[in-house]
């Protein structure tokens, strides 16, 4: 190699300056393309390696149905409540009735209310929501048909879980399921009606919101509900799926901008989703600025779970609002990889059923999807070492075989 260099000085020098200086304009603006070049794959690669293109053959699909919702939220009746407190000589009923019903969008209790009382207003909420609301899906949820089938355990579709909106029953969700393929509610592009009916037992106590969302998703306090009243009522909604390559499992969430439900953040009690996140970091701050959280966080803060003072300060320094800031400034939270894109036509009332103590719900899928979001990689690592290497070729004029030419030739020399 020394007798290489050595060699191409000498022929150098032996050219004219001027052909000396057009050698080394070339070579130098070889050079620069090269590099400039080479740096914009490079940034493309880092950058913009991943692409959405749209797919269209929806004969061959099998669609997953949205995850439904229903949870448990405050009525205006609280005989119920009146009942259970005049066996403990507390007269605070209204005060009782909010903290049943605890979210973080409606903290509405007066810690003055409590005076003489300990710091939870001498009730144990845990063992006061466990015997007046319900914890079983047949109590309140009966006569499911999901395309036009009837379905007849209400326990196999409809899970309970206490989450931070309330005590809610869950359809079609990660948090009971693996995989996707073992979500219950799928459907075909030839159904004829596609869509989720039952009938909800009207209570006094409660009402229900319901939440429309993708399967990663759980209710959360940015999640748009719908109130359940009296009225028999179905609801539309468009939706689109967004499927994955298998090569962008590979890549880093950084790169392609969202999350598997496996990637689950440090600490969290669910799977990876938006609304897990956003729920996580609530709690974070909640911990942060009140040394406390609502008792509907998980169980397993249950040593910081808030007393009224404490739900006085959450309320008081608005952790929703920060918590929405903070994902929006700092990006903190990023989509998941395989959520539905789920938009609300609208709504329209169920008439001709005569059924009293009881309303109809009906959510309806209105649009066949005709097309879907797929998800893949354009430039993996190989892509990039061999577009590296065709314009390092087209530059210099380098190749394998002049490669193994120059070793052939400082082997003979020696």
């Amino acid at each position: 190699m020394v007798f290489l260099i050595i060699n191409f000085y000498k022929k150098c020098l032996q050219l004219y300056t001027t052909t000396r200086l057009f050698w080394i304009i070339v070579i130098g603006i070889s050079c620069w393309n090269m590099t400039v070049i080479c740096i914009l794959m490079l940034k493309r690669f880092l950058s913009d390696s991943i692409s959405i293109s749209v797919e269209t053959s929806f004969l061959h699909w099998n669609i997953t149905f949205p995850s439904v919702s229903i949870c448990l939220s405050k009525s205006r009746s609280n005989v119920e409540i009146m009942r259970f407190l005049n066996e403990k000589n507390i007269n605070y009923i209204k005060n009782i009735h909010n903290y049943l019903f605890i979210t973080p969008t409606n903290i509405n209790t007066k810690e003055d209310y409590c005076r003489g009382f300990n710091s939870t207003c001498g009730v144990n909420i845990h063992i006061a929501r466990k015997q007046l609301l319900t914890q079983f899906c047949e109590s309140i949820i009966t006569d499911i048909t999901f395309l036009e089938h009837k379905q007849h355990n209400c326990a196999k579709i409809f899970k309970f879980h206490d989450l931070e909106m309330g005590y809610c029953f869950l359809a079609n969700n990660f948090m009971d399921y693996r995989n996707l393929d073992e979500l219950p509610l799928r459907l075909s592009p030839f159904e004829a009606r596609k869509s989720l009916k039952l009938f909800l037992k009207q209570e006094s106590l409660w009402k229900y919101e319901m939440y429309v969302h993708s399967n990663e998703d759980i209710p959360y306090f940015g999640l748009l509900s719908q109130t359940l009243g009296q009225d028999h009522i179905r609801y539309t909604y468009n939706m689109e799926e967004m499927l994955n390559s298998l090569a962008v499992n590979d890549e880093s969430f950084e790169k392609r901008k969202c999350k598997f439900p496996h990637e689950t953040i440090y600490g969290s009690t669910y799977h990876y989703s938006f609304s897990t996140c956003m729920s996580d970091l609530r709690v974070i701050l909640e911990l942060k600025y009140c040394n406390c959280t609502l008792f509907t966080s998980p169980i397993k803060y249950f040593n910081y779970f808030c007393d009224f003072r404490g739900m006085s300060c959450i309320s008081k320094v608005d952790i929703t609002f920060k918590a929405k800031q903070i994902a929006r400034e700092k990006y903190v939270c990023y989509p998941s990889c395989s959520e539905q894109k789920i938009q609300f036509v609208g709504s329209s009332e169920i008439k001709k059923i005569a059924r009293p103590s009881f309303a109809l719900v009906e959510v309806e899928i209105k649009n066949v999807p005709s097309l879907r979001c797929v998800r893949s990689v354009t430039q993996s690592y190989q892509d990039l070492v061999v577009s590296a290497g065709g314009v390092i070729g087209l530059f210099i004029g380098i190749s394998i075989l002049s490669v193994i030419d120059i070793v052939y030739l400082c082997l003979k020399k020696l």
